[in-house]
């Protein structure tokens, strides 16, 4: 039988081919000099249209190997056919559109996931954290559209940016942005118990935790330093994860967005860091984070495709030699 198959995927193989190459019947020396680009870009809209309708036979072929396979090469060379695939999507056969889309699905999650393992591997400690955080959510949810987050996102720094621009001292600008977060968004840490069994990793991605309002305090720690540079404020991490500083202010998001003075910092980072002078977080062990996050929420929910996933990320996330 996969013999079989085997002998059906070349025979469909060289039907491919065959639609891809011209006819040798044309005589491309007959044709007048100024119809040659014509005539070319007609050829070309013809054999692409052979190429699509023979690829969509090859997906929908009655032979399970043989489509399987077919499958497994175009993923494997998905550069070569995106533009067929794309054609496909939107056939009026909703079989081919819909084998077509979920390839063109499983391309970009795919590239969104090689993706975000580079970044992973070569994110410096004062490297750029939104891109990451972004990239993360590509690889995870690679139907969403990050667009519309993104759009979400600057929009609410321009609203920022009206409220704050009154303030004049660090303390009124911090006051600001607490009010923003915790009033006009409704932004809102995930309930304490969750922490430790978590069963999704939402509570860690820009876009779910734009949508929801809602997220793990360390990845509102990430939302905020992203919006507070939209409007030119320097909110930079501590050595806490869920408390930020801006200037000589700091702000704890896990405990209603209140601010807290140096003292009350001190004192937090003695209790649980066990030394008030630890350094900050860099953009990589914010990053691992949010990633072992995942991780414990893809091991909670046994999504074993997902675990091995993210602890190739928390690997290449680890502290630099």
């Amino acid at each position: 039988n996969l013999q079989s198959a085997i002998c059906n995927l070349q025979s469909a193989i060289c039907n491919l081919q065959s639609a891809i190459l011209p006819s040798p019947t044309f005589s491309f020396f007959k044709i007048p000099p100024l119809r040659n680009g014509v005539f070319c870009l007609s050829l070309r809209v013809k054999v692409k249209t052979q190429t699509s309708e023979a690829l969509a036979k090859l997906l929908t072929d009655n032979d399970i190997a043989t489509s399987q396979l077919v499958r497994e090469q175009i993923s494997d060379d998905a550069d070569k056919w995106l533009e067929n695939l794309n054609d496909l999507a939107s056939a009026p056969d909703p079989k081919i559109s819909r084998i077509a889309k979920d390839l063109l699905g499983e391309i970009r999650r795919k590239n969104a996931e090689y993706d975000f393992s580079l970044v992973c591997f070569f994110l410096q400690d004062d490297g750029c954290l939104e891109s990451a955080c972004w990239a993360m959510a590509a690889a995870l949810l690679p139907d969403t559209d990050l667009a519309a987050s993104k759009n979400t996102l600057n929009a609410w720094g321009r609203a920022l940016l009206l409220k704050i621009s009154g303030s004049v001292s660090p303390r009124e600008r911090m006051l600001t942005l607490a009010d923003f977060l915790s009033n006009e968004l409704s932004l809102r840490p995930i309930p304490p118990k969750k922490y430790f069994l978590p069963s999704d990793p939402a509570p860690v991605l820009l876009p779910s935790i734009i949508e929801s309002r809602s997220g793990w305090s360390p990845a509102l720690s990430c939302l905020t330093i992203f919006l507070a540079r939209r409007v030119g404020m320097n909110v930079v991490p501590t050595s806490i994860p869920a408390i930020l500083r801006h200037g000589e202010i700091f702000f704890d998001l896990a405990h209603s967005f209140r601010i807290l003075s140096t003292k009350e910092y001190i004192g937090l980072a003695e209790k649980l860091m066990h030394s008030p002078s630890a350094p900050p977080l860099s953009s990589r062990q914010l990053l691992h984070l949010l990633v072992r996050f995942a991780l414990h929420a893809f091991e909670t929910d046994e999504q074993f495709n997902n675990i091995e996933k993210a602890k190739n990320w928390c690997e290449a996330l680890q502290p630099f030699e």
